[in-house]
This record gives structure tokens, C-alpha cells and sequence, in this order.
């Protein structure tokens, strides 16, 4: 009996304070500064305005190829018809 209560009292303890200590994980994050919080409004705002040009670019670069893709392909095909028509002795 003794045994039991010699483990038991810090057992009760351990599970009080790990209960109770730190009921959600909200309450143990500390909230941020509005120094910080403004910092990363700002440097998202930035990127954000970095980021548009360069999308852009990249749209207008695949509207590019496709433009040059579809040039090569009836390019070939006015070439063969070209081929097609021209003598053979020549």
C-alpha cells in the first residue's frame, strides 16, 4: 500500500500538469507582432507585384511557340506541296 501511494501522488501530478498544462496548441504559439504581421503583408504585396510581369512573360512566350510551332507546320506542308508540283527532272 505504501508503494502505491508513494508512486501514485506523482503520477496524479504528471498527468494534472500534462492535462491541463497545455489544453490547445493556439494558446502555446505566440501571437504575432503587428511589426511582423505588417512585414509579411508587405513582402507578399511584393512578390505579388514581381511575380504578374513575369507571368505575363511567360504567357506570352508560349503564345510564341505555339505561334512558331503552327508557322513550322504549314511551312512544311507548303514545302512538300511546293516539292510535289516542281518537275521531277529538275
Amino acid at each position: 500500500m505504501e508503494k502505491i501511494r508513494r508512486y501514485a501522488l506523482p503520477i496524479l501530478l504528471l498527468v494534472c500538469v500534462i492535462f491541463f498544462g497545455c489544453p490547445d496548441k493556439k494558446a502555446a504559439e505566440p501571437e504575432k507582432g503587428a511589426i511582423k504581421q505588417w512585414t509579411e503583408e508587405t513582402g507578399k504585396k511584393a512578390v505579388d507585384k514581381l511575380q504578374a510581369p513575369i507571368d505575363k512573360a511567360r504567357v506570352l512566350k508560349e503564345q510564341t511557340d505555339a505561334r512558331m510551332r503552327d508557322m513550322k507546320s504549314k511551312l512544311g506542308e507548303q514545302m512538300k506541296e511546293l516539292e510535289e508540283k516542281a518537275p521531277a527532272g529538275k
